[in-house]
């Protein structure tokens, strides 16, 4: 039940989420394989990578700058 601008992400493939971001004004990103099987989409400049397993969006990792500062907060 993950939303990110209201829209349901784990329902997105890819692609689907490229489009979202492009929409945000964002359309920088990297796509990687990893050795463990999953595609990595990353999106550097919103500090979020999502993971996939054969086009099914499974993991969501993100961080947050505080305001005010350069830190970055990532949630456990």
């Amino acid at each position: 039940e993950a939303k990110l601008w209201s829209e349901l992400v784990f329902e997105f493939s890819e692609k689907e989420v490229i489009e979202l971001f492009k929409t945000k004004g964002i359309y920088l990103y990297e796509i990687e394989q990893q050795a463990w099987g999953e595609n990595r989409l990353s999106f550097d400049e919103a500090n979020i990578d999502f993971y996939f397993v054969k086009n099914k969006l499974v993991s969501i990792n993100y961080g947050v700058v505080t305001e005010g500062t350069q830190t970055l907060i990532l949630p456990n």
